[in-house]
């Protein structure tokens, strides 16, 4: 009967184990069937609705920070607390492509708002067991809900600068074709912006319409772009073509060392990826598989010692 039984847990332990493990893996595949979806329509979807590359609830707040951004509001010029960090706040905001669709007063409404959300769902949790939980909850969901907004943009952020760097290759052997078959720096920029989209293609295309107006030289616009981005690769890309340009040297040899550089960079950022693979699986393995295969093979030896 004890045999029976531990036999019993065995197999429970196991089919729940693999249901966690199966769950895990749906929500891997969930999570970047959703993200290759936002990339490909990253251009097409207006920027002024949601955030170009987050989802979940990191979308939700930058959403929530542009549309209080446009509607305007309450001003926070006087109360220092609610303005404490907001240069971290720009910082961020410039980073992830979104300065020019937020401002102050919409960051702090957004991030005050999100505190007091988490702080009042904290406390409720916790006074449902206890009152000095109610209180630690109240202070971690303030502590939580502050630092959320900065997690949002800086996700963004990340996500944004691995976008550029995966295209980045494909950029500049586009533009050192043009290059090698005659076409001035800027003939070449505006035909691949004719025919790739894409959101960096989109802000190429915007910084060449600004110095091509005379609204900035060439080399204001790029280095604006490029510390839009705080890639150190696209840095010295646009280094890169400012010394070209300004000296005369040839540039398409320059692109082509770098569009090899960026592709080392990206096989070597997949190989960590996939390195890190293995070590991420000892988690669910040491936390679900092992227990219930040592349930499995050392319960009914322990059955009979005891």
């Amino acid at each position: 009967m004890t045999e029976t039984v531990a036999w019993g847990i065995a197999c429970a332990s196991s089919a729940l184990s693999g249901a966690c493990s199966a769950y895990m893996l749906a929500g891997v595949y969930v999570r970047r069937a959703s993200r290759r979806t936002v990339l490909a329509h990253a251009a097409s979807a207006p920027p002024s609705f949601s955030a170009r590359y987050a989802s979940g609830l990191d979308a939700l707040l930058i959403r929530g920070a542009i549309r209080l951004s446009h509607q305007g509001g309450t001003s926070f010029e006087r109360h220092p607390i609610a303005r404490w960090g907001m240069s971290s706040l720009r910082s961020l905001s410039l980073h992830a492509g979104l300065s020019s669709q937020v401002n102050e007063e919409g960051l702090c409404r957004v991030r005050l708002e999100a505190t007091a959300a988490c702080a009042i769902v904290a406390c409720l949790l916790g006074s449902l067991l206890s009152p000095e939980l109610a209180v630690v909850g109240l202070l971690a969901g303030i502590v939580f809900g502050w630092r959320l907004l900065n997690r949002a943009l800086r996700h963004e952020a990340t996500l944004r600068t691995r976008a550029l760097e995966r295209g980045l290759s494909q950029t500049l052997e586009v533009i050192c074709l043009g290059l090698r078959s005659g076409m001035t720096f800027d003939r070449a920029l505006q035909l691949y912006c004719a025919c790739f989209g894409g959101v960096f293609a989109d802000e190429l295309s915007l910084a060449r319409a600004e110095w091509s107006s005379g609204m900035r030289t060439r080399e204001e616009a790029l280095r604006l772009l490029a510390d839009s981005y705080g890639s150190a690769l696209f840095a010295r890309v646009v280094d890169s073509v400012v010394r070209s340009l300004r000296f005369g040297s040839p540039l398409a040899d320059s692109l082509e060392q770098l569009a090899a550089e960026a592709r080392r960079v990206r096989r070597c950022a997949i190989e960590e990826v996939v390195m890190k693979a293995p070590v991420k699986m000892m988690i669910p393995v040491g936390t679900l598989i092992l227990p219930s295969m040592l349930l499995l093979v050392l319960g009914p030896i322990l059955l009979d010692v005891i």
